[in-house]
């Protein structure tokens, strides 16, 4: 089973809202100017995902965050910490080992 459409909605709008807290998505965010703000409206419920383009928005956001952060994009994360739990240990601590 892989995270569903507004659970991955609702990470990808976290994401957005805690966007100054993680510098190594600068260049994340910059490039999914439109994905982001779209999950963070669709799971606030102010919009409604309509036709097949919004849900490529998203899971393109998705995959890209997904593989960004080396987390597998077909899991089944229930919220953001759950998400976030998943995600590989940098090299600098690769290196501490």
């Amino acid at each position: 089973m892989s995270t569903s459409f507004l659970n991955k909605c609702e990470i990808l709008a976290d994401v957005h809202v805690e966007a100054g807290t993680n510098p190594n998505l600068n260049e994340f965010r910059k490039y999914n100017d439109i994905g982001l703000p779209l999950a963070y409206l669709i799971a606030q419920d102010l919009v409604e995902p309509k036709g097949d383009d919004s849900l490529k928005y998203i899971d393109d956001t998705w995959r890209m965050l997904c593989e960004s952060l080396g987390i597998d994009p077909n899991g089944d994360y229930k919220d953001s910490a759950d998400f976030l739990s998943h995600q590989e240990k940098d090299e600098d601590d690769e290196d501490d080992d």
